[in-house]
């Protein structure tokens, strides 16, 4: 499996209650009876190939934390760079003087994800996500208000 180390890392830190530091600064305490059924749970989850942030119910982009579910893909590395060059393209001087902030929208929005990054990396701009599937409509909401952002 692809960064299953990584992944194993992180199921461990959630049942142990910690973060990945966390594990190697305490890599010689005990783990209990209760944690180790726990920990096992979670990896025979991920050996069906359960895709680590859907077992977690979460995942970071953008250095932000968001929730996941199967309701919604789950956001990529790579995505982050359409929130940098939508960032940049908001910047532009040459961008259409119109009545107030710009307004950019985000159709299939998922987790919202993308929309919430844009809209704390440019304040300035309004943004609109649509979203069709009712979960996922509900995820993103709880994800906009979660970063303190306004639906």
């Amino acid at each position: 499996m692809p960064e299953a180390r990584l992944g194993a890392e992180l199921l461990l830190a959630r049942v142990l209650e910690t973060d990945r530091v966390g594990l190697y600064l305490n890599f010689d305490k005990p783990v209990g009876e209760r944690e180790k059924d726990s920990f096992r749970t979670l990896l025979k989850r991920r050996a069906q190939r359960e895709p680590v942030a859907y077992i977690l119910g979460e995942k970071e982009f953008y250095s932000l934390s968001f929730e996941v579910s199967p309701a919604v893909l789950i956001p990529r590395p790579e995505t982050e760079l359409l929130v940098e060059e939508a960032a940049k393209e908001l910047d532009d001087p040459l961008l259409p003087a119109a009545k107030g902030p710009p307004l950019v929208v985000d159709v299939g929005a998922g987790s919202g994800a993308v929309s919430c990054a844009l809209a704390l990396e440019r304040k300035n701009a309004r943004i609109l996500a649509t979203e069709i599937n009712r979960d996922a409509t509900r995820l993103a909401q709880r994800n906009v208000l979660a970063h303190g952002l306004k639906e």
